[in-house]
């Protein structure tokens, strides 16, 4: 899941709007046509979601998606349990030790989650609990333990017919890694900042392929590269707790190169393990709106911040180009053209979607960074979620349409909803879905749908106040109880009719009063 609450600390954010194959056209001169007297007007895209929706293809992937340190607890050899024992670090202070831990419960929710009609599941392979010290890892010595525990939750999936999809690193690292207890000095040098991020991310994936491939076909090597960057390295939200010095960016740009550089490398590892092996990255893609329609600057900005946060990785690990200072063109000295370690680096594209955001240019930190990206706002008139950030299916649209271009098959590897009191999560999945069978019906090459998120689970700096499961959980419970949400009953639903019905839009035709998680 992205970082949550980030919208309070997005000092920046890195994402799409340049041109074919070239990263130049980020900046293009506004067209203010739609301002003629000033007044503003956003561009939202108001999708038609009325009647049943056209049918999703008989070989539809449809699953749900959790990470290892979100669900699992006792992950004590990772930077993020460092993190969550600092007081304030995260809301009410609250620990991943107090989540749903599916690491003992893991084969009672694999039977959730075939009971629910879904039969793929995205989960992640702790890299701190299989190697927790930097020596274990460099003789590939693992932690038995923890690999017989991984062993025997691919078993329950595949015993259960649910296709597993594994996730490499999903914004939690060993602690050997990235040290948060370090220097500011020495963190910008640790994890994907490191001069050896590359060559030590290959290793770890190549050993888990080597390990798991003949039970796994599914590979994601980074979760939302871009959000870790942003959250890590710029807003210093989360480890490695990194704030953006607009005179010293080269810390930004060093870990931007290992996190695309770290991915190609995984991606050959795997490959060299299984050929046939299906590898990319969960990217998390948003439209972003000028918060001013009619201001120049603030059209400006959402253009080059949509380039850096949309578009800047993929086109280096697709077409091979790498706008190493994320200037918007391919002209310096450390950028790259169709770089031959890059090129061709992805088998499919994982697309994490949740909402929009404004950007106010008013708030601009330096060239790189032009505005303030905020996931919360009132202005646009849509309903809201739990975590205050807009409900907007027709940008899923929208960011399915800018990955078309690329020419690879898309797997939905999250989308998802903040919802505590029951009442969002339907509808939100009703519209989100009839979007993406309209989308494939127009030919976008859409194979699977991954919902984000099976339970309940600890939501990073925001502790358990946003609620993201089709299951609950009950945290007072010693089993952890889970119960289904209303949601669960529609999704099926949509599985068995093989489309979302008029009777499910008909019932389901208003949202609910979000529960706001302060």
């Amino acid at each position: 899941m992205v970082l949550s609450r980030l919208s309070i600390a997005w000092l920046c954010v890195l994402g799409t709007g340049c041109g074919d194959d070239d990263a130049s056209g980020a900046d293009a001169a506004p067209d203010l046509s739609r301002c003629p007297s000033g007044e503003s007007e956003f561009a939202l895209v108001r999708p038609i979601i009325e009647g049943d929706s056209p049918p999703f293809p008989k070989s539809f992937v449809w699953g749900t998606a959790a990470s290892a340190h979100q669900v699992e607890g006792d992950n004590v050899h990772s930077d993020w349990w460092q993190w969550e024992r600092e007081p304030g670090r995260i809301v009410d202070d609250a620990r991943s030790d107090d989540g749903p831990n599916q690491y003992a419960h893991y084969a009672t929710d694999f039977d959730l989650l075939r009971d629910a009609g879904l039969h793929a599941y995205r989960f992640g392979i702790e890299w701190a609990r299989v190697f927790p010290t930097r020596e274990a890892f460099d003789a590939l010595t693992p932690n038995t333990e923890a690999v017989s525990h991984y062993h025997a939750v691919i078993a329950a999936l595949r015993t259960r017919g649910i296709r597993p999809m594994v996730t490499l690193h999903h914004f939690s690292s060993p602690a050997w890694w990235i040290d948060v207890g370090a220097s500011e000095e020495e963190r910008a040098r640790m994890g994907f900042g490191s001069p050896t991020a590359a060559e030590d991310f290959a290793r770890w994936a190549g050993w888990v392929a080597g390990e798991f491939g003949d039970d796994v076909d599914d590979w994601i090597t980074i979760n939302e590269p871009m959000v870790y960057l942003t959250t890590g390295y710029l807003a210093g939200a989360t480890p490695p707790g990194l704030r953006y010095n607009p005179a010293q960016e080269q810390p930004v740009f060093d870990a931007m190169a290992g996190l695309v550089f770290a991915h190609a490398a995984a991606y050959d590892a795997i490959h060299q393990v299984d050929a046939t092996a299906y590898v990319s990255v969960a990217k998390h893609q948003r439209p972003f709106f000028p918060a001013n329609p009619c201001n120049v600057d603030d059209r400006s900005a959402a253009a080059h911040i949509q380039y850096l946060f949309n578009r800047l990785f993929l086109e280096a690990i697709v077409r091979g180009n790498f706008d190493a200072n994320g200037d918007g063109d391919l002209e310096d000295a450390s950028d790259a053209r169709a770089h031959p370690d890059l090129v061709g680096r992805a088998d499919f594209i994982g697309l994490n979607y949740y909402t929009l955001a404004l950007v106010d240019s008013v708030l601009r930190l330096s060239e790189l960074i032009p505005g303030y990206p905020a996931l919360t706002e009132n202005r646009t008139g849509l309903p809201h979620t739990d975590f205050d950030w807009s409900i907007y299916p027709g940008g899923f649209r929208q960011v399915l349409d800018e990955l078309v271009p690329y020419g690879l098959p898309i797997y939905v590897t999250e989308n998802g909803i903040a919802d505590h009191a029951d009442g969002l999560r339907s509808k939100y999945v009703i519209e989100h879905l009839h979007v993406l069978a309209q989308a494939i019906a127009d030919g976008i090459d859409v194979r699977g749908y991954y919902h984000w998120s099976l339970i309940d689970n600890f939501e990073w700096i925001s502790g358990y106040c946003p609620q993201f499961g089709l299951y609950r959980v009950d945290y007072g419970t010693p089993d952890r109880t889970r119960a289904a949400t209303d949601a669960v009953a529609v999704l099926r639903t949509i599985i068995d009719e093989g489309l979302v019905s008029s009777d499910l839009v008909a019932t389901h035709a208003t949202y609910a009063t979000p529960v706001l998680c302060e």
